[in-house]
């Protein structure tokens, strides 16, 4: 990351040492979209990477007042005949106008500041948390505090032991949760104070700028979920109790429950590039795309170039991260540029998908559930990416789109796990087949339980940054009034989302999530009864995701019931096989 920092760096100097052309327009505008990829993508991993050593790097970007006089210089020095190649040059003096027009660093110094705090307060409980757990392990923690903690609890047999576990596990949360909850509450009452100055209504409003959905028919469909939620996680908490019995708080049982409820059961591994070439077969038959695997790829990172027909339409390069024994995050699309064609000029858009998994010794190339869940997850990202129809020169990848359809793609891709054709293509047995179905019900079994947190943080992030003068603790207590909530999460364990990327960049705009869940649910459900062969003879399907690529279509306010109807509980196989390896 640090010489690829270096290395645009050093191309932006050579190209403001010349007369700007069309084609270097083009180039400048890449640049800073990567650069901005690449901080994003930082900041998300600043558990694996020096976030702070490379803090210069984008200061040198994107705070660098000699560096904007010298880009207005060059394009306030030129004009393009072509229409749109001019209208970038344009919509980028701006850019940068604008931002010495309207200058609040003290806002971003505020929040900064207050979240440099929260995270710590974050770090210190995931210290506070080790610590704990390395007095009743007897030693050292290698991985999260919250893995060992779950695996911890789902091997003790004894419900008071559970219980007792959990009650110091959540009195440590809560300390630290009130400590976080000051430091959000500012940063948000520090966004409210900026947007009025601005003249905006709200962040929220700031948000939405793109949004096709009007604000009161996201929350109308923000409370829908939560109701939803609370009912459902109703059915959650009655199968813990009839499966692990009485105990004080049924969600301090779950990591029990789920190896009492599949015990004996193994996670079937999947060969990764049987995995790759089965979503590269989903794509041609819903997209009508090809997908050819470029001579320069290694085996650390597979290029692939897409064509329709004889037209190349971008790149994916797989980054396949083999990590041996090493606790990571979620993966990620990182790096993508936007496809423009601007006259004689293209540039074609090159997405990167991270994607990490830990091989064994006898099976190097195999991967988990899990991991293809991410790995399609990411590939409908970078499709995405590649087959956006109208697209804004100066702007990057799917920041075209309204907000509200960031995720629909990459949701309703991860969901081809489940389609009766991918145990199918890839040849399994039988055994490995129940192995899938089993590994299919644990997901989802998973997900339920997260169905209340999901939609409370929703709602939060959405209500706090459209109102003003609401805390944390006064919604959270609205809420609880409203819906019982309080039953079934604790606002400690949600306020240190309030720090992550996603919710700084783009303040009360994680409806996305539910929103995008909900609409993949919804339109699935119309492919998981077709084979491939049949769905690529039904153009009509692939029409009712023509929304993830044109802006001018209208947006389609989910069915929250969808999701939830997908989520359902399933059943499962009843034992383990050999062919599997077992957890």
């Amino acid at each position: 990351m640090r010489t690829s920092l270096v290395t645009m760096r050093k191309r932006l100097d050579a190209l403001l040492g010349q007369p700007m052309a069309e084609q270097d327009l083009v180039e400048i505008t890449a640049i800073f979209n990567n650069v901005s990829y690449i901080f994003l993508y930082l900041e998300a991993n600043d558990t694996l990477i020096d976030y702070q050593e490379l803090l210069p790097h984008r200061t040198d970007f994107f705070k660098n007042d000699a560096l904007d006089q010298q880009l207005l210089d060059r394009m306030q020095a030129v004009a393009f005949d072509d229409p749109e190649v001019e209208l970038a040059r344009e919509d980028f003096i701006e850019q940068i106008e604008a931002k010495h027009r309207e200058t609040y660093d003290w806002a971003e110094e505020e929040i900064e500041a207050h979240k440099q705090a929260a995270k710590d307060e974050v770090a210190a409980l995931g210290r506070d948390q080790k610590e704990l757990l390395e007095k009743i392990c007897k030693g050292d923690i290698s991985h999260r505090p919250s893995v060992i903690y779950y695996r911890l609890i789902s091997r003790m047999e004894d419900s008071t032991r559970r219980d007792k576990l959990g009650k110091l596990w959540n009195r440590l949360t809560d300390q630290r949760g009130e400590r976080i909850a000051p430091h959000v509450d500012a940063m948000i009452n520090v966004r409210h104070k900026v947007a009025a100055l601005r003249g905006d209504r709200s962040p929220l409003a700031e948000t939405l700028n793109r949004c096709r959905v009007h604000e009161d028919d996201i929350e109308a469909f923000l409370h829908r979920t939560l109701a939803k939620a609370v009912e459902a996680h109703g059915d959650v908490v009655a199968d813990i109790q009839r499966v692990v019995g009485p105990c004080d708080d049924p969600m301090n049982s779950f990591g029990y429950y789920m190896r009492r409820k599949f015990v004996g059961d193994a996670t079937p591994l999947f060969d990764l590039s049987a995995c790759v070439e089965f979503i590269f077969k989903v794509g041609k038959a819903v997209f009508g795309v090809d997908y050819h695997l470029s001579p320069d790829s290694t085996d650390q990172v597979l290029k692939v170039d897409v064509f329709d027909c004889d037209q190349q339409v971008g790149r994916i390069n797989f980054d396949l991260w083999v990590m041996h024994g090493k606790d990571l995050g979620a993966n990620h699309t990182l790096l993508v540029r936007n496809r423009g064609q601007w006259g004689h000029i293209e540039q074609l858009p090159e997405a990167y998908v991270a994607c990490r998994f830990v091989p064994t010794k006898d099976r190097p190339s195999q991967i988990n559930f899990q991991n293809v869940h991410s790995l399609y997850h990411e590939f409908g990202h970078a499709m995405n990416h590649l087959l956006l129809r109208e697209r804004i020169p100066s702007k990057s990848g799917l920041e075209y789109l309204p907000i509200e359809r960031l995720e629909f793609l990459s949701m309703w891709a991860e969901k081809w796990v489940y389609h009766p054709a991918f145990g199918q293509s890839l040849g399994l047995s039988n055994a490995a087949l129940a192995g899938l179905q089993q590994s299919q019900v644990v997901k989802i079994t998973e997900y339920r339980r997260t169905f209340v947190e999901r939609a409370v943080i929703s709602v939060m992030d959405f209500a706090l940054h459209r109102y003003p003068g609401v805390t944390l603790s006064q919604h959270f207590d609205a809420l609880d009034r409203a819906f019982g909530v309080g039953q079934h999460v604790r606002l400690s364990e949600l306020v240190g989302y309030f720090t992550w990327p996603m919710y700084i960049a783009n303040p009360g705009g994680n409806f996305t999530y539910l929103w995008g869940a909900a609409h993949s649910c919804e339109v699935f459900e119309h492919f998981m009864p077709h084979d491939l062969n049949r769905i690529a003879g039904m153009p009509h399907l692939a029409d009712q995701l023509a929304s993830c690529f044109d802006f001018a279509l209208p947006s389609h306010i989910p069915d929250i019931e969808s999701l939830y109807a997908f989520y359902a509980e399933r059943p499962g196989k009843p034992a383990q096989t050999p062919d599997l390896v077992a957890v």
